[in-house]
């Protein structure tokens, strides 16, 4: 019982000092503060699937599949199989961007030193079956040239 009433006091101690701190501050005006231009990186349209940007000829992408925005990616939201041929040039088979996992955070799009890919800006995420949500890139390049 003496420690009941022991802990009860801590309690309402603590308890009551919160309070008083929040009846404090309940007058005061909210600041707060916007980061600087230069440390915010504006991806345009920074939202939706990935997209492949086209090289100049515009039937190939840029992707040199290197696999570091798979590496990068906090989220695993990328999915990249190649297949290495035999004189050492390596064969994109499959791109796959899961917009379920995706934060939209850039840092794909920050770490590609080829700058191939780029955010669409736009998808639809009111589907029931996850697999809806995964996205083949690669689908663009195999179906018809740009």
């Amino acid at each position: 019982m003496i420690n009941f009433i022991k802990n009860l006091y801590e309690v309402s101690g603590a308890f009551f000092e919160n309070i008083s701190y929040s009846l404090w501050n309940l007058g005061l005006t909210v600041e707060t503060y916007q980061y600087p231009k230069s440390l915010v990186k504006n991806y345009g349209d920074m939202y939706g699937f990935l997209k492949l940007k086209p090289n100049e000829d515009r039937n190939k992408h840029q992707c040199v599949v290197c696999l570091e925005c798979q590496k990068l990616c906090p989220n695993s939201a990328i999915k990249i199989e190649k297949f290495p041929t035999v004189h050492s040039k390596i064969i994109l088979l499959s791109f796959e961007h899961n917009i379920s996992c995706c934060t939209n955070c850039g840092l794909c799009i920050d770490i590609c030193n080829e700058n191939a890919i780029e955010f669409t800006g736009g998808y639809e995420t009111s589907e029931l079956l996850e697999n809806k949500l995964t996205v083949d890139i690669l689908k663009i390049f195999r179906t018809k040239p740009l």
